[in-house]
């Protein structure tokens, strides 16, 4: 059995940003998820394979990109 595809819900991905640069504050790796914090305070949540989540640590400097799952 193959894993399904994630909906795509435009809304969601229109108030989020392509890049973010910022500093690792929470990392999930239950739910995949990792949360950066950019300079300004913003904090954005993403979610990332689990091998990308292994070599992060909160405090972390990063970009992330976003990529469209559809």
């Amino acid at each position: 059995m193959g894993q399904a595809r994630p909906t795509c819900d435009p809304k969601v991905q229109a108030g989020s940003p392509e890049k973010v640069s910022g500093q690792v504050v929470k990392i999930d790796q239950a739910s995949g998820r990792v949360t950066i914090k950019e300079a300004d305070g913003k904090t954005y949540e993403f979610h990332a394979d689990r091998d990308t989540l292994q070599t992060l640590k909160v405090g972390d400097r990063l970009e992330a990109t976003l990529r469209t799952a559809c």
